[in-house]
């Protein structure tokens, strides 16, 4: 609940002084690093960041966040969005040696991340917006379902990678 609210209220601050443009260039970025290295699913990422943006906008404009519990839901959301755009990144241009997995393990975790986030983003985002009264019937289309549901494609073959990878580095005694 800390972590939901501080997330929110920060992030939710930063939404409405760049107005609106703060996950839009996030996402930008991550489209960038896509077109140069899609292997850590940054365009997934990018498809998180627009819908995390899409929400706050339409929060802002129903004016949803009055509900403090919408709030926090929010706080969760970002987390998801951010955690997939740094794992993104990172996986490609400074992957940790801290970790028994190569960069392309860290790539292949990450794609999973990307497609979890980006479809608890849309799901969860939408769910949650429809209850607290917004007004777009639009907004599942703004949240760009049909690109993320196609994301998703590949998600068992990259999981099951990640499965052999983890035991692989962690066997069973």
């Amino acid at each position: 609940e800390i972590m939901e609210w501080t997330i929110a209220r920060d992030r939710w601050q930063l939404h409405l002084k760049t107005k609106g443009a703060y996950y839009n260039d996030w996402a930008a970025q991550l489209e960038t690093l896509a077109r140069t290295n899609n292997n850590s699913g940054a365009a997934t990422a990018a498809l998180a960041m627009r819908a995390v943006a899409n929400l706050l906008e339409r929060a802002r404009i129903d004016r949803l966040t009055r509900n403090q519990h919408i709030l926090f839901r929010l706080g969760e959301l970002i987390a998801f969005a951010e955690t997939a755009a740094v794992f993104a990144d990172r996986a490609i241009n400074d992957p940790s040696d801290a970790l028994p997995f190569s960069p392309e393990t860290l790539q292949v975790m990450s794609r999973i991340h990307a497609r979890d986030a980006a479809l608890k983003i849309a799901a969860d985002g939408l769910r949650w917006a429809i209850g607290a009264g917004q007004s777009d019937p639009n907004l599942a289309g703004s949240l760009n379902l049909p690109a993320i549901y196609a994301a998703q494609a590949g998600l068992l073959e990259d999981m099951d990678f990640v499965g052999k990878k983890l035991v692989e580095a962690f066997p069973a005694e």
